[in-house]
């Protein structure tokens, strides 16, 4: 029982630190989007729209585990939106390796930024699931 507890303990305190950490994300990221860019000239190219729509689909998967199971009560979501946030950040790394020919290790910041929080989410679920598994006889 002394296991369980503490485990849950640490699942909840891994919960919370993804929560504020995806706040933390999609503010800044809100702020990006909606500051013009100076030197932005013509239109996007469609290799890089394809690293922008992974991008989109990790900040959201990243809203997801954050926001939903408060509004709907199903805490399941959490794992699944933080699934959603690291394939979402790992589809960005391989499209932009695939139209570039060669992967940047200055993506790691923003990528490991959002996959990190989804990594926690997915890592507080398991903890919390394998406590209460192991607490009923």
């Amino acid at each position: 029982m002394a296991g369980s507890s503490s485990r849950l303990r640490l699942a909840s305190a891994l919960r919370w630190t993804a929560r504020a950490w995806a706040v933390a994300v999609l503010a800044f990221a809100a702020l990006i989007a909606i500051t013009p860019d100076p030197h932005a000239a013509g239109l996007v190219p469609l290799s890089q729209m394809v690293e922008l729509a992974f991008m989109g689909l990790a900040l959201l998967g990243l809203a997801a585990a954050a926001f939903l199971p408060w509004i709907t009560g199903r805490p399941l979501l959490e794992p699944a939106g933080g699934a959603v946030a690291v394939a979402g950040a790992l589809g960005n790394a391989l499209a932009f390796a695939l139209s570039r020919g060669h992967w940047d290790p200055v993506l790691l910041a923003p990528e490991g930024a959002i996959a990190l929080p989804g990594i926690l989410f997915i890592v507080a679920w398991r903890l919390q699931r394998t406590a209460r598994l192991r607490a009923t006889p």
